[in-house]
């Protein structure tokens, strides 16, 4: 601290005046240190509060990205899905041609063989009905030779 000479009645006042001028520079400096702080803290709270905003704004967009992307997940899965129930779909369509196309030759066969059945039986029916109109024509031809012997007995005697 500064110390002052005596003078006859206190201090010196030029020395007290200079003393003080000193102090009022350093306190008026001092005043506009702080105003100049106070200014860059109010800029700073601004920018502060600015940048909040922008946080908000920024996690808002983010949120929407975020759905976003599930939302492009889960299509992406979706597509997937219905690919690969497309795939099932061709192998069963393919599995299903199979089957007809087995269907389809087992089913002519079954019907070429009936068919062959059916002929077979046809042809021994035809055999039959030939051998029983010869037994017909036969029976018919004893029961007139049998007429005619009952005539001949009959008128003969």
């Amino acid at each position: 601290m500064d110390k002052f000479s005596s003078a006859l009645r206190g201090y010196d006042k030029k020395e007290v005046n200079a003393f003080i001028d000193k102090i009022i520079t350093q306190v008026e400096s001092m005043v506009k240190e702080i105003e100049e702080k106070d200014k860059k803290i109010e800029k700073l709270q601004k920018v502060a509060k600015k940048n909040q905003l922008v946080a908000k704004k920024l996690s808002a967009k983010i949120e929407v990205l975020n759905n976003e992307i599930e939302m492009l997940n889960q299509k992406e899965n979706f597509s997937k899905e219905y690919d690969r129930t497309m795939v099932d779909l061709a192998k069963s369509k393919s599995e299903a041609k199979k089957i007809m196309a087995n269907a389809k030759a087992k089913g002519e066969k079954i019907v070429k063989q009936a068919e062959e059945n059916a002929d077979a039986i046809t042809q021994e029916c035809l055999l039959n009905a030939k051998k029983k109109e010869m037994e017909l024509n036969t029976l018919k031809s004893e029961i007139d030779k049998l007429k005619q012997m009952k005539e001949t007995l009959y008128y003969g005697s």
